[in-house]
């Protein structure tokens, strides 16, 4: 793309900041127009393992006489990292929990239980549980997700779903999947992430 910039420009070679310009205004207008559009070559359909994940904490009985907020403890479940921060009121019972840490590869829900609080007792709560799916370095966005391959069969079930951004383990985000608690494998159409035109092809080119 380059090389045949500077041969429509008609000079021989771009200076840096010139060639700089170039590759930014490739990255720009080819993400737009890859994000606007699900070309066949770039959406693709494969089958994702779901991730369960700690979406919330309902306090059901605040108990009596914390006089300070206790340690919750997630325990079962099957997952792992899963944490939270409870909070008391003025009468010395738990009136809230936030999860601070969703955990990850839960199978199951996890039982809740306090610990110190300043000798206080008696608060239950329940864990809420809510499907994720990754997006990772592969997918930039999803466009649908079914039960079953839709390709295989003549009906599909679709699952319904979320586009989350700027989440998960990478900048791309992560999809939920409100309706849904199981780890069962499911099957998505995707689009995959814009291969961003890399300055170093500039200095190919400068260089040549």
């Amino acid at each position: 793309m380059l090389t045949n910039l500077v041969s429509m420009v008609g000079v021989d070679s771009f200076l840096t900041a010139e060639s700089t310009a170039a590759v930014r205004s490739f990255n720009r207008f080819g993400k737009l127009a890859w994000d606007r559009t699900a070309w066949p070559f770039v959406s693709r359909i494969t089958q994702v393992i779901p991730d369960v994940r700690v979406r919330s904490v309902q306090v059901g009985s605040g108990g009596a006489s914390y006089t300070s907020a206790p340690t919750v403890v997630f325990a079962g479940g099957g997952g792992n990292s899963a944490a939270a921060t409870a909070t008391i009121n003025a009468d010395g019972e738990v009136n809230g929990i936030a999860v601070t840490n969703n955990g990850t590869a839960f199978t199951g829900v996890p039982t809740i239980s306090f610990t110190g609080g300043g000798g206080g007792s008696g608060a239950t709560a329940t864990a809420s549980m809510l499907t994720y799916l990754d997006f990772g370095t592969t997918i930039s966005e999803i466009f649908r997700v079914t039960e079953n391959d839709p390709y295989g069969s003549g009906t599909t079930s679709d699952i319904a779903f979320k586009n989350v951004y700027v989440t998960g383990a990478s900048e791309y985000g992560e999809a939920i999947l409100p309706d849904r608690t199981s780890t069962a494998p499911v099957w998505v159409y995707y689009r995959a992430p814009y291969p961003e035109y890399l300055a170093y092809s500039c200095a190919k080119v400068l260089v040549g």
